[in-house]
């Protein structure tokens, strides 16, 4: 599976980078090595240098993957695959110190206000810095972690994007924006979590049996109407009375039920009626497994999976992304005065809402560091599981 931040290296900046990383690390063998190594995987020929000489040559060959080949698909990304080998390698050798060298200088800045760097594991990883608005001095690194060599993706890409959108929003003050965007990520994230332990994510799923309905004719027999069943129903008509304990005739209530395609009847009777009523062919089975929102998955992830605790993501930070996910992404009209009761504290009055938390940058600002770090957790998580998300 190819890097996707291969799309924020071009050719000329990996040939700088690996030039700068000829001239720093100084272990040429090493680098050729490694290059042999990702070659035979990718199929595509790479000969060791037969001596000293060649030396030069090699590293225009591979300087030459890096821009005349680069739109191949087994050379794409090859920059990123590379350094990982060569990190591996002096890691194998007993060189660390060379390789914490390479990671030092290998950082790739990008137009997108993030940097690209890659980590002891061989992952590469994205990290913005953000500072507290109310204390400028307060900076934070926000890394998450996207590729590694040897697994493939691990936060998705789509996900990435939607921190990226949240973090830039919020350096540009649109804290609105921005915690839509992040709360779209928690969401996403834990439908992935979930899926692991066989939740779907159906919309309007039912979470009851779906039954067949029955055939009743309806007739008048003088003044009244009669109603029979002309197909077997699960309790016999002479078992009513004892169903009712004795008490008939019984009363049902009966309501017109319009909905834009047809007017349908909603009877409310008894519970026993059921039975003598109506058939008990399923016909499409409840889905108890399908969770309906970002609320319900909360729930379960906290309280009935537990795969999430307050360590991997605060309480508090529920009742705001359910508030942002609810009602500022659908612009409900009443969505910035939606109550977030755990920060009542904040409020004279007790009663604190979602506009006086945006009004709050400090309060943002928290918010913004928990959540990439919430998800980048969940997903290594996943990765180190050897579970693969697309």
């Amino acid at each position: 599976m190819p890097n996707p931040l291969q799309a924020y290296l071009n050719p000329p900046q990996a040939v700088d980078l690996y030039q700068k990383t000829v001239q720093l690390l100084g272990q040429d063998e090493i680098i050729f090595f490694s290059m042999s190594q990702i070659a035979q995987r990718r199929g595509f020929a790479f000969d060791l240098p037969a001596n000293l000489d060649e030396y030069p040559q090699k590293h225009q060959e591979i300087e030459q993957s890096f821009t005349r080949y680069h739109n191949f698909p087994n050379r794409q990304g090859l920059f990123f695959d590379l350094v990982n080998e060569i990190q591996t390698q002096l890691q194998t050798n007993g060189q660390g110190i060379h390789a914490d060298r390479l990671r030092d200088f290998v950082s790739i800045a990008t137009a997108k206000d993030f940097k690209i760097l890659i980590s002891g594991d061989c992952a590469w990883i994205v990290e913005w810095i953000v500072a507290n608005p109310d204390d400028p001095a307060d900076e934070r690194k926000i890394p998450a972690t996207v590729y590694q060599g040897a697994w493939g993706n691990v936060v998705p890409w789509t996900v990435l994007q939607y921190l990226n959108g949240g973090i830039l929003l919020y350096k540009q003050k649109s804290y609105a924006t921005a915690l839509a965007l992040l709360s779209i990520a928690v969401e996403a994230t834990l439908r992935d979590v979930l899926s692991t332990r066989g939740y779907t994510f159906t919309l309007r799923a039912n979470k009851q049996d779906i039954y067949d309905f029955s055939r009743a004719l309806v007739n008048v027999d003088g003044a009244n109407y009669t109603l029979t069943f002309p197909d077997p129903m699960p309790k016999l008509p002479a078992d009513l009375n004892v169903s009712a304990g004795g008490t008939l005739p019984i009363e049902i209530r009966v309501r017109r039920d319009g909905n834009p395609a047809r007017e349908d009847l909603l009877i409310r009777a008894p519970q026993f009626l059921i039975d003598h009523w109506s058939g008990n062919r399923v016909i499409q089975p409840a889905q108890t497994n399908s969770v309906d929102g970002l609320g319900e998955a909360l729930r379960i992830a906290r309280n009935v999976e537990r795969v999430i605790t307050p360590l991997d993501l605060p309480i508090d930070v529920d009742d705001v992304v359910k508030a942002v996910r609810n009602n500022l992404i659908h612009l409900s009209s009443d969505s910035m005065d939606v109550e977030l009761p755990r920060f009542a504290a904040l409020s004279p009055n007790g009663s604190f809402t979602v506009k006086e938390f945006i009004d709050k940058p400090n309060l943002v600002f928290d918010f913004v560091i928990d959540i990439p770090r919430f998800v980048n957790d969940q997903y290594v998580k996943l990765w180190k599981a050897g579970t693969h998300i697309p």
